[in-house]
């Protein structure tokens, strides 16, 4: 990290919302290495009163608090927290992953316009992260054709098919095009009010791809995506059901927030963070090359593949962040995968032999 180009200085206070999540704890992870300290927002501090420990044992003593919000969906519920802050990283979501467009989607983007409003009411806050999801740039279900990834791009298929009419129940992924379409809509609303409000801290969104890797602790919540492969690890063939898709290591999907953060000439981007193309028959051949006694599924027939492989115009600069920030670019699929199946292989032992 060039200190020259630091748009936040190191030891200055970061907010990081959805502190306990895969990538919210991630992203503090990353944080505390570099030398800032970290206020995380969390609903419940019973719920994570590990990361205290964690954090403060693994990095420099002190560095990191909770402070619980338990609604970031009401006005001015963050302003306190904010104080002192000079950047604010917003990884929390709506994961209640219900069907019904019309509790998921108006609610998630009242919590990121609150977020915002508080950020504008606090002079200290100089730069605001939005963590996206690649899902509000594609859809999983993919098209006939290879097409480019954009700046400009936008995930009008499942948006189109998340506001379509009842039942909510039908079909039975209806959950998951709400989701999706609570990304496209909630980032969308971030950067409609920084183009009308014009604050004075600089934005920038986040769109992790499926984030793999191993959670910072046995402790931490896995994501829907980590769940499915977790799934697959014991032979569920749950995973059939999604197709394929781009994925990210989840150290690199930290360190992109941090870069996105700091990095002075990052402003108003989206940084995707696509590390490699996802096929669910690749994945399942690296993991039995790793683990030749464990017994997986064998992999979906005619699964196709990702029709934007190759295509994303903007992983190039993903990739100077991540230099910028880490010294290297995207951490390879095999490392991520190793210590992912690691995990899983302990945790799979455990189960079994108790």
């Amino acid at each position: 990290m060039d200190l020259e180009e630091i748009a936040v200085p190191l030891s200055s206070i970061v907010c990081v919302t959805g502190a306990n999540s895969m990538v919210g704890s991630h992203v503090v992870d990353q944080l505390l290495a570099f030398g800032y300290r970290v206020r995380g927002i969390v609903r419940s501090l019973q719920k994570s009163h590990w990361m205290l420990n964690h954090f403060n044992a693994k990095h420099e003593a002190n560095k990191f608090e909770l402070v619980v919000v338990t609604d970031l969906a009401i006005e001015g519920s963050l302003d306190a927290a904010l104080q002192d802050c000079i950047a604010l990283i917003h990884t929390a979501s709506d994961v209640s992953f219900s069907p019904d467009p019309n509790i998921v989607i108006p609610s998630y983007i009242n919590q990121v316009l609150c977020t915002l409003r508080s950020a504008h009411k606090t002079p200290s806050i100089k730069r605001f992260i939005f963590t996206s999801s690649s899902l509000a740039a594609a859809s999983q279900t993919q098209p006939e054709e290879p097409y480019d990834l954009t700046p400009s791009s936008w995930n009008t298929l499942d948006l189109a098919a998340a506001w379509s009419p009842p039942p909510y129940d039908q079909p039975r992924d209806r959950f998951a095009k709400v989701y999706a379409a609570s990304k496209v809509q909630a980032e969308q609303a971030f950067w409609q009010w920084m183009d009308e409000n014009r604050p004075g801290f600089v934005g920038n969104s986040v769109l992790p791809g499926w984030v793999t890797g191993a959670p910072v602790d046995e402790r931490q919540c896995f994501p829907r995506g980590v769940a499915l492969m977790k799934g697959l690890w014991y032979g569920d063939r749950g995973y059939e059901n999604v197709g394929p898709g781009h994925m990210v290591d989840a150290g690199d999907t930290g360190r992109l927030h941090v870069a996105a953060m700091a990095r002075g000439d990052c402003s108003g981007e989206r940084v995707f963070a696509y590390g490699w193309s996802r096929r669910w028959g690749e994945l399942i051949k690296v993991w039995k090359e790793m683990y030749p006694d464990h017994d997986f599924p064998e992999p979906p027939p005619d699964e196709g593949c990702d029709m934007a492989a190759g295509r994303v115009t903007t992983r190039p600069r993903a990739e100077e962040l991540l230099q910028w920030v880490h010294g290297t670019g995207f951490r390879p699929m095999e490392e991520s995968l190793k210590e992912l199946g690691d995990y899983f292989e302990r945790d799979y032992k455990a189960n079994t032999e108790s």
